[in-house]
């Protein structure tokens, strides 16, 4: 079943539609604002960003609605003052209202009850990964579980640090990791993580890897190194 669009039940009340009427007339203002969120809607999968009008969509959207008013004349009643319907942004156009009531429309739309079941998901991911990290950890290389000043980590941090890197390889649906394949980058990018991080905050971030993965989402790396070593470049958490 197709998404529905969600106009405000207030919307010949709001300044935004209201500032339309003495140049359209209420049907057509009307018009021009189902139209238009019509448009937002069908753009949402393809920008990612509900509410976003692209400029390379602002032609097809004024020639929708031509009969009304000539581009030239539509487009500036449309964007112009602090209570337009569309606010200038770089590379088109953001509409407010529609943003506000639709957020469902993005792919990377999460209901509240997915959330919570990503959430209980990836606290047993931790639970296996910290059973998994207690046993390799003690076939690791003592040499590269070291800080960065070269002293060695104790054994909570030993045990932490090749955690997550489990945690992460189990969210992007890697296969178990064996002892070789640990890498003094690879111990030296999960200890930064867990050092200027919380673990809510590690949980956070591991559940958008997970979900954002499943929509084959483009900021999503695809590899756990990729993943500790730009944790704070993408997604949330």
């Amino acid at each position: 079943m197709s998404p529905s669009v969600h106009i405000p039940i207030d919307f010949e009340g709001r300044p935004e539609f209201r500032r339309l009427v003495p140049d359209l007339g209420a049907a057509q203002a009307l018009a021009v604002f189902t139209r238009l969120f019509v448009e937002l809607a069908q753009l949402a999968r393809a920008t990612r960003r509900v509410g976003f009008l692209p400029d390379e969509a602002v032609e097809q959207f004024l020639t929708t609605v031509a009969w009304l008013l000539p581009a030239g004349s539509l487009l500036p009643l449309l964007s112009s003052g602090s209570l337009s319907l569309l606010r200038r942004e770089e590379g088109g156009y953001f509409c407010p209202s529609f943003a506000e009531l639709n957020g469902h429309l993005s792919p990377d739309f999460q209901p509240m009850h997915m959330k919570g079941a990503v959430a209980k998901s990836i606290g047993g991911v931790r639970k296996q990964a910290e059973v998994v990290a207690r046993q390799q950890t003690l076939l690791i290389d003592p040499k590269i579980l070291v800080r960065e000043d070269g002293t060695l980590f104790d054994a909570k941090e030993s045990n932490k640090v090749t955690m997550l890197i489990h945690m992460v390889d189990r969210n992007l649906g890697r296969r178990q990791r064996t002892t070789s394949e640990f890498t003094a980058g690879l111990i030296g990018d999960a200890y930064r993580v867990l050092k200027t991080h919380s673990d809510d905050e590690v949980n956070r971030k591991c559940a958008w890897i997970v979900h954002h993965r499943k929509t084959d989402h483009p900021a999503v790396p695809k590899t756990t190194e990729q993943v500790l070593a730009s944790w704070d470049s993408f997604g949330e958490g």
